[in-house]
């Protein structure tokens, strides 16, 4: 049985491709408030004075933001349960399972 941390970089790497798909689908600045909150962690109130725009803006672009990429999500990675308990995931159309474009790598 491979090593957790093993299979959790090997899903992460899966993930990359779908969840970088679904993030383009995200208006510009819907995508700059997610990335400064999840990436960033960025506060609310940080985001809004960094922006120049109200807390409430800042909620509402990080809620349709979600509300998008569970969209997107759930339409491109639905998978069966693998082995270890968790769903696996299908690549997004144009996107390989090691999370790399088709055809990016000169291979299709």
């Amino acid at each position: 049985m491979p090593d957790i941390a093993v299979a959790r970089r090997v899903d992460a790497q899966r993930l990359r491709g779908p969840l970088y798909a679904a993030i383009c689908e995200l208006s510009p600045s819907q995508a700059e408030t997610l990335i400064l909150h999840a990436i960033d962690d960025l506060t609310h109130k940080e985001i809004a004075a960094l922006l120049d725009i109200k807390v409430g803006t800042v909620k509402s672009r990080l809620s349709r933001a979600k509300a998008q990429i569970r969209t997107c999500w759930d339409t491109e990675t639905h998978g069966e349960i693998g082995p270890d308990g968790r769903p696996t995931v299908k690549p997004a159309e144009g996107w390989t399972p090691d999370g790399t474009q088709n055809g990016s790598d000169g291979n299709t």
